[in-house]
């Protein structure tokens, strides 16, 4: 039954046109076909071939001030100046991490390297990461975007010293003495080998080769600290 079943497939396939397989490959690719993508004639290699020549562009997406940000009342006499500021914050972050947002999707939606965007999207997911701060979230966004066609070590490095998962899977504060496995672990089960691969002596031993990283306060460089780093002997 399973043979007469892919058989069966295989003739449906045949008989698809080549522009119901571009049309498909497109909608995989990025967001659909255009209506200009008619008028090129492409074969399917060919399609193929323009699609990852395109996606090689990269340009970085600025960072920009929100001049029209919606906040609450501030002028609420019930709340403290410190409750207001705070409010005041919260607001102004979330907008600028949702103008963010909207500048990768129209890169995704409009540009010709579609490609990339959407394999940034990609990554994005299996490396997940939570931020707060817009500055971190637009670094990450496009630390994912610039690496995302290239090597996986290169990606996997970026990654890792990025401000954002420093941050968020506790490497800032994993130091000699005082080992913090969040990072170690998730590298191994999560983003590398999967469960099953690797051993605790592993995430132990993963844990203290990563002492000493942390991201720069303000810039939010990755930074390296001698003194908190685990120097003995590590079998892995």
């Amino acid at each position: 039954m399973a043979r007469l079943e892919n058989y069966s497939l295989l003739k449906v396939m045949e008989t698809v046109s080549d522009f119901d397989k571009l049309k498909h490959l497109y909608w995989r690719a990025g967001c659909g076909p255009e209506i200009s993508m008619i008028n090129l004639n492409l074969t399917v290699k060919s399609a193929i071939d323009k699609i990852f020549n395109d996606a090689k562009g990269y340009t970085e997406i600025k960072m920009e001030e929100d001049d029209a940000l919606d906040t609450y009342d501030l002028k609420n006499q019930d709340m403290t100046m410190h409750e207001m500021a705070r409010i005041e914050d919260k607001e102004s972050r979330s907008s600028k991490r949702a103008l963010l947002l909207r500048d990768w999707l129209h890169a995704y939606a409009f540009n010709s390297n579609f490609f990339r965007e959407k394999m940034a999207i990609f990554w994005g997911i299996h490396f997940a990461c939570k931020m707060g701060d817009p500055k971190i979230c637009w670094q990450y966004m496009n630390m994912l975007r610039k690496n995302a066609l290239g090597n996986f070590k290169d990606l996997l490095v970026s990654v890792s010293t990025s401000a954002g998962m420093l941050s968020y899977l506790n490497l800032n504060v994993n130091t000699k003495g005082k080992p913090n496995e969040n990072f170690s672990r998730e590298l191994l089960e999560l983003f590398t080998l999967g469960h099953g691969n690797f051993t605790e002596q592993d995430v132990k031993n993963g844990t203290r080769a990563l002492t000493g990283w942390y991201a720069k306060k303000g810039t939010f460089e990755f930074m390296f600290d001698q003194q908190r780093f685990d120097a003995g002997t590590k079998t892995f």
